[in-house]
């Protein structure tokens, strides 16, 4: 638990790190990005009471197993992220997935 929300952290900070690069290569708007961040934070504390009762029913091991999985794929659809909506999404999907390191 304590690397998840530990790798769960350096995550939520790394994008302000690349903001500069990611509105120059993106040609997202800085109230665009203002938006995908608050996607990610909106995500997160939907997941924080999502996951804490799906932890309860399916066991912490089980669950953080396929939060991981979820943060996952949330990360690598980053990459293929072209636009505003498809940066938002990918964003928000990681919000939901990292909401189970602190439920």
């Amino acid at each position: 638990m304590a690397l998840v929300s530990v790798i769960s952290y350096v995550d939520r900070n790394t994008l302000a790190l690349l903001a500069p690069s990611i509105l120059r290569e993106t040609g997202l708007s800085a109230t665009q990005y203002g938006l995908v961040v608050s996607a990610y934070s909106i995500a997160f504390m939907v997941g924080n009471s999502l996951w804490g009762r799906a932890l309860d029913r399916i066991g912490l091991r089980r669950g953080m197993i396929a939060a991981v999985a979820l943060r996952s794929v949330a990360s690598a659809g980053h990459a293929f992220a072209g636009g505003f909506w498809a940066f938002a999404t990918a964003r928000a999907v990681l919000g939901l997935g990292e909401g189970a390191a602190a439920p």
